[in-house]
């Protein structure tokens, strides 16, 4: 079967194993499409990488689907090196993302259209203890990005620049303290999150974070005591 329209994103949270549409992806799912991670690959444009990517998705269609569960649900049940886990979820999986918006765009006639990412970061909680009082707030966000040349984007560009926004939102997030949290406002967060994706934009690749897409939280609730 030939690749399909399945866009996965790189998303944190847990999810229900039970809830896998397809089972794990073997260790030679994960070697056939290591083989792609070549020692210049971060030097090529997209369009060269992109298309040996399609074609090994199209070699194997239920293996590509395997190994995009796992992305899904970041939960592989195979040893990866840190590198092999970036190349799998970051580079594989956006390319993969951007080839189903280019194959979208030939059967429609419409123009391809930009590359959805998201994430979910982990709730921050805190107890005050006298007055049991639970304080949390979590935050979910969309973006997407625009390239305007693959032939000129290289892999490791468009990698560092997406990988960027996302470990910069993540680490943000993570050395923020909840006290500074509580005195903002989803709109002071949009305005953090854009400005983390303008620094990683450039003249071929434009990172945007979706304003009505971002869910900032905050949370109080009172315990009685009796």
């Amino acid at each position: 079967m030939p690749y399909e329209d399945n866009q996965t994103s790189l998303s944190g949270g847990d999810a229900d194993i039970e809830e896998r549409d397809y089972p794990y992806a073997t260790k030679g799912d994960y070697s056939s499409l290591l083989k792609l991670k070549t020692t210049d690959y971060q030097n090529r444009t997209l369009t060269d990488f992109n298309a040996d990517l399609l074609e090994w998705a199209n070699e194997d269609y239920e293996r590509m689907e395997r190994i995009g569960n796992g992305t899904v649900y970041q939960d592989f049940n195979v040893s990866l090196s840190p590198e092999e886990l970036s190349f799998v979820t970051l580079t594989a999986n956006y390319s993969g993302s951007e080839n189903a918006a280019l194959i979208r765009s030939s059967r429609t006639g419409e123009p391809k259209k930009d590359i959805g990412f998201s994430d979910s970061l982990p709730e921050k909680t805190l107890l005050e203890q006298e007055g049991q009082l639970w304080v949390w707030c979590s935050l979910y966000y969309q973006g997407s990005y625009h390239i305007t040349d693959d032939s000129r984007m290289t892999v490791g560009e468009r990698d560092r620049c997406v990988g960027g926004v996302i470990s910069d939102i993540q680490k943000y997030w993570d050395t923020t303290s909840l006290d500074e949290l509580l005195t903002m406002n989803e709109q002071d967060v949009l305005v953090k999150l854009e400005g983390i994706a303008a620094q990683y934009s450039n003249d071929l690749i434009t990172i945007s974070i979706i304003p009505d897409q971002v869910s900032f939280d905050v949370m109080r609730e009172r315990s009685n005591n009796e």
